[in-house]
This record gives structure tokens, C-alpha cells and sequence, in this order.
């Protein structure tokens, strides 16, 4: 179940009472639910201030409902080698991943993609700390809301 179906079945209101008091079509609503399109920005902005939860929590990226500090850029930890970073506008992600393998790199950017954001940049980091260990790198991964 995603997080969507989750929240509009909580909600205990059908999927036309939902677009009445959002202003989102019945059918888009109804693609949201069979999982078959993913709300962009603006909607998942309308969405996420109905249902009161954050825009990362309606789009299936962060497991808590709730932002920390509203208005401010949401991180979130899913382990110590990822850091999702939003925009304030929640339609930009920068994705820090700390000593990955080529296949969690990939398993992130599949990931991101069917949530709905493109990729527009990768780089990579290297420290010139004297302690620097050569197989310790970073790569940034720069994601967008498709428009």
C-alpha cells in the first residue's frame, strides 16, 4: 500500500469527497491511488497540506508523515552513507551517498526516478584531508520534479 492509499483510507472520505475539497480532478486522483502516476509538485503540495503531512512522506520518500521544521529543507537519515536533502519548495532533491557500491547508486537513481523526479547532475567529491582515504569518495546526485 503506498502512502497515498494509506492516507485517503485513514481519511475515511472517498476519492470524489477528496477532489471536491482539493480541487484535483476524480481520474488524477484515482491514477494516484492505482499507483499508476505519482502527484507533481503542485498537487503533491495541495495533497500534502490536506492530508497534513510532508511532501517526501506523500510521495513515498520518508517514512514519518510529519517535517521537523515546516518551511525549512527536509533531511532525512536512512542510513549513515545516504543523505536526502529537499529544496525549501520540496521540488528539488540532492541525494549524498558516502562510499557506495554501483548498484546502491542504481537502486537510488530507479528509486527517484519512479517517484517522479529526473536526474539532472551527478559529482563526485574527494577529500584533500591529510587522513583522506583514496576509496573514500562522495557522490551527489541532483534530482528535480519532472515539469
Amino acid at each position: 500500500m503506498t502512502n497515498f492509499q494509506f492516507l485517503v483510507k485513514e481519511s475515511n472520505k472517498s476519492l470524489t469527497e477528496i477532489s471536491h475539497e482539493t480541487g484535483i480532478s476524480y481520474s488524477t486522483l484515482g491514477n494516484y491511488n492505482q499507483g499508476t502516476r505519482t502527484p507533481k509538485k503542485e498537487n503533491a503540495k495541495i495533497l500534502a497540506d490536506y492530508f497534513g503531512v510532508s511532501i517526501p512522506y506523500l510521495l513515498g520518500l520518508d517514512d514519518n508523515p510529519n517535517l521537523v521544521d515546516p518551511g525549512a529543507p527536509k533531511e532525512v537519515l536512512k542510513n549513515d552513507a545516504i543523505n536526502y536533502s529537499y529544496s525549501k519548495d520540496k521540488s528539488s532533491v540532492i541525494i549524498e551517498l558516502k562510499d557506495s557500491s554501483n548498484a546502491e547508486q542504481v537502486t537510488i537513481m530507479q528509486e527517484m526516478l519512479s517517484k517522479g523526479y529526473s536526474l539532472k547532475a551527478v559529482d563526485t567529491t574527494y577529500s584533500d584531508a591529510p587522513d583522506y582515504n583514496p576509496s573514500s569518495v562522495i557522490i551527489n546526485m541532483y534530482f528535480e520534479t519532472r515539469a
